[in-house]
């Protein structure tokens, strides 16, 4: 069985582009969180977080794609 290693040559021009952009977030401690990964978290149940109570701590996010995520620095303030 052999591999296909694509070198840097065959890269998109998108990621090019983004290349470093992408380190940025990492750097900053800022993680996009998943509903799941939130209630774990939180200790809250799915349905508390798309309720408006829970809209009211924790904000309603941003889509990615059509997923719903929560910004890291959000759910540690709410930690706090």
């Amino acid at each position: 069985m052999t591999t296909c290693e694509i070198g840097d040559d065959a890269r998109s021009t998108f990621s090019k582009k983004f290349e470093g952009r992408r380190g940025l977030a990492v750097l900053a401690g800022e993680v996009a969180l998943t509903p799941g990964e939130v209630c774990t978290t939180l200790r809250c149940s799915r349905s508390w977080l798309y309720s408006p109570a829970g809209r009211a701590v924790v904000g309603d996010g941003f889509k990615i794609g059509g997923s719903r995520r929560y910004r890291s620095s959000v759910i540690a303030a709410v930690l706090a």
